[in-house]
């Protein structure tokens, strides 16, 4: 006998309401080599990067906007990085502030 096929209208697990903090933080925390890396040319050692992050419900970077004085290459290059990282679905996203330090 052939197990029966499960029912389409199975309910998934209901997604998380929002992202936990630790998980915004890790996320960014892993990214921090592709920063130095891809960044490197535009900044002198010590300097860092403030970010304001939103992330949708899809767990894209919706939103990454530099928040200190940190400008111009360097803040494009880091928002650039930021916004490739993909987080797990919820409701309804989060938002964030995370610093990229060179």
């Amino acid at each position: 006998k052939a197990d029966p096929e499960p029912s389409k209208g199975t309910p998934r697990a209901p997604l998380p309401e929002r992202l936990t903090s630790i998980e915004l933080r890790s996320k960014m925390d892993r990214l921090q080599d592709k920063v130095k890396a891809e960044c490197a040319r535009f900044a002198m050692k010590k300097m860092a990067v403030n970010l304001k992050l939103t992330v949708a419900a899809s767990g894209k970077v919706q939103d990454a906007k530099p928040t200190g004085s940190q400008g111009g290459g360097l803040a494009e290059c880091v928002v650039k990085v930021a916004k490739s990282a993909r987080y797990p679905r919820t409701q309804h996203g989060g938002e964030f502030e995370y610093t990229f330090r060179m």
